[in-house]
């Protein structure tokens, strides 16, 4: 059960809100009579959103939506000022040039973390876009701007059509993104795949200047909504464990009014786990608590702090949720942990460990609880979580790895 609610929320965050504004697309589009908007307006709108996108990226960081909206907004641009005739061959292969250098724009920009606009790596894709800018200008300047079209059939005669090629080439994007989602689990690594997907439809309806226009919309709103979904998580989320942090428990704590159990958890002996094997170890320990209290059914875990965890229980009594509580207690207990890259050792410090290779050494990891629920003397959600934080004290004088009230 538990795995299967984690791939539920997998595939959520995945499809969501990227893949809902592509479907969206995919049905409205074709639906919206071409005389409901004007071309001029859905201009407007595109360069206006694109402008807010770009101020939006750099203002959070994101250099990696930052760079990929400049090369939707140039592509949009280079397919709008230069018609594309149907009778006109080399003209027609421009299209399929321009998604060529997108999607490995896409796929680089979004391949590597985000390090901010300045440093060595924005300035490395910033003269990846530049290069790509002087030497497009320079192509439709000539007065021949078909030579791309002609050149791009001359670069795949014998590998494969130049048609096919594009689409080739966005599959394997969207493998590659997608994996990187999977790695990362990310809005914005999302937001990349679908970009891309949108993207490719841009640049396919090209003999429409009001759809190239509507997919750019699309894709430039798939890139903001990306920035937003990932400023809202690092903000009320902990990235280590992907638990809702502690802004996100105050902020639920302070809009509940009725009744409610909460559980204060925190891992015992954790400090002997990051002296002894190293913080990367401690890593691995928090995420394993974490995945365990996620799995506990009813409650909603929080990272609070440190090695400390809060479930909440709202609308539940005390008695209620003591079994909850000792469900979360034996899941840490039985879980099995091992050490995983044992070779990532410290250097040996004041603190030298034990000699010997303890690569595949299983650990015993364990969680002393407080619980305490609203009444008299805890009137408010605050009042508590302070009384759930004495009675883990408890916990703790009395020996540990056990709930108290």
């Amino acid at each position: 059960m538990q795995n299967y609610r984690k791939w539920i929320s997998l595939l959520t965050r995945f499809l969501l809100p990227g893949g809902g504004l592509f479907i969206a697309g995919v049905w409205g589009i074709p639906r919206i009579p071409r005389t409901a908007v004007p071309l001029s307006t859905l201009f407007a709108a595109f360069l206006f959103l694109s402008a807010a996108a770009l101020l939006l990226a750099w203002r959070f960081h994101r250099d990696s939506a930052f760079f990929s909206i400049l090369v939707i907004v140039g592509a949009w641009l280079a397919v709008s000022l230069v018609p594309i005739p149907n009778g006109v061959r080399s003209l027609q292969g421009i299209p399929q040039f321009l998604t060529v250098l997108v999607t490995i724009d896409i796929i680089f920009f979004f391949l590597f973390e985000d390090r901010g606009l300045f440093s060595i790596y924005g300035l490395v894709r910033l003269l990846f876009v530049a290069i790509q800018v002087v030497g497009l200008t320079l192509l439709f300047k000539s007065g021949n701007p078909g030579l791309a079209g002609e050149w791009f059939e001359h670069l795949w005669h014998g590998i494969t059509t130049a048609g096919d090629m594009p689409l080739i080439l966005v599959s394997i994007g969207l493998a590659i993104l997608f994996i990187k989602f999977l790695r990362i689990r990310s809005p914005l690594s999302a937001g990349g795949f679908w970009s891309l997907i949108t993207a490719f439809f841009m640049l396919s309806a090209t003999h429409s200047r009001f759809l190239t226009a509507f997919w750019a919309l699309l894709t430039v709103g798939v890139l903001v909504v990306a920035i937003v979904e990932q400023s809202f998580q690092l903000a009320y989320h902990d990235e280590l464990t992907g638990l809702p942090g502690r802004r996100a428990l105050n902020e639920f704590l302070a809009a509940t009014s009725g009744p409610l159990t909460a559980l204060m958890v925190d891992i015992d002996y954790f400090k002997r786990f990051n002296d002894r094997y190293g913080h990367d170890v401690g890593d691995q320990v928090l995420k394993l608590v974490a995945s365990r209290l996620a799995g506990v059914r009813g409650g909603k875990a929080y990272r609070y702090g440190g090695e400390e965890f809060v479930m909440v229980f709202p609308g539940k009594s005390l008695d209620e949720v003591q079994e909850k509580a000792e469900e979360a207690r034996e899941a840490v207990k039985q879980a099995e942990f091992v050490l995983r890259h044992p070779w990532k050792r410290r250097k040996a410090g004041p603190k030298k460990r034990n000699g010997g290779s303890i690569s595949g050494k299983k650990l015993s990891v364990t969680v002393s609880i407080g619980i305490a629920e609203t009444n008299r003397k805890n009137p408010s959600p605050d009042a508590v979580i302070k009384a759930a934080d004495k009675a883990l004290y408890r916990a703790k004088r009395a020996g540990r790895n056990r709930v108290s009230r």
